[in-house]
């Protein structure tokens, strides 16, 4: 009997946790927090609002604030994300886009959901809340989108913003961007122009515009710039940060590609 906290993670927001436990429980408690949990691996008994749940891999786990419940952990072992989210966040963010009433937190579906939406969001969150501050803000208001209007489309309106905002941005190659002058931009508030980008696009704003500037980090390098130049002309002043950037997307370094293109040339 054994549970264990592989990484922790606490911001403002938001507090991030990994955690295995086999055969063991937590007895009746309730939290003051949303908590929102993915089940990576095993069978989770869960008890909440006087219903039985069992949570197998790839279900997600909702609790609302305050709510009663107790979970039982399966002997060959259980591995889960678990975030919590100050309700205060989840508040703010559902008043600001009417989507409830200044007097009450907004009330999610709870209980065990099979819903892999939600399940990537909630890995996403966790990895950028521990690792990408750049990233960190944007994944939070997908996660919330995602419990929030999960199923309501994006209107047209909306979705010429998008493409104002993919305009805006190949104007702006030379740096970061900054999500809340890029939703300013196209007239929608952060929340509402990441749920409607994460739609239409499939990634994150901000993680697009990366995108961007990667590609143009290419063509520039295959124009025969040198790499420490093309670094700086398109704003990355951490030199670690751009080679680890650009070797996820091209399975190698930014001054391995110049010299294959030297090859190639040759």
């Amino acid at each position: 009997m054994s549970i264990g906290i592989e990484d922790f993670y606490v911001g403002d927001d938001i507090e991030c946790s990994r955690v295995c436990a086999i055969s063991t429980s937590y007895p009746k408690h309730t939290h003051e927090e949303y908590i929102i949990s993915a089940n990576l691996k095993g069978i989770e008994s869960v008890w909440v609002d006087n219903t039985d749940y069992v949570v197998p891999a790839g279900y997600v786990t909702v609790y609302n604030p305050m709510a009663i419940q107790s979970s039982q952990f399966c002997s060959d072992g259980v591995e889960f994300i678990s975030l919590h989210i100050n309700p205060e966040t989840i508040k703010k963010v559902a008043i600001e886009n009417n989507i409830a009433h200044r007097d009450s937190y907004p009330v999610l579906q709870q209980g065990a959901l099979k819903n892999e939406k939600i399940f990537r969001a909630i890995q996403e969150c966790y990895l950028n809340a521990r690792n990408s501050t750049e990233y960190k803000e944007e994944s939070i208001l997908w996660l919330l989108a995602t419990l929030l209007e999960e199923d309501k489309p994006v209107a047209g309106r909306k979705r010429h913003s998008v493409n104002m905002a993919i305009n805006n941005m190949k104007d702006c190659l030379d740096g970061k961007i900054d999500l809340s002058s890029l939703a300013s931009s196209v007239g929608l508030s952060k929340y509402h122009f990441v749920r409607v980008f994460r739609q239409e696009v499939g990634i994150a704003p901000v993680q697009y515009h990366m995108q961007l500037r990667l590609i143009e980090a290419r063509r520039m390098i295959r124009d025969g710039i040198r790499p420490i130049d093309v670094m700086a002309d398109l704003g990355f002043y951490d030199q670690s940060h751009f080679i680890n950037t650009f070797r996820k997307v091209m399975a190698m370094t930014p001054d391995l590609y110049s010299r294959s293109q030297e090859i190639k040339l040759s």
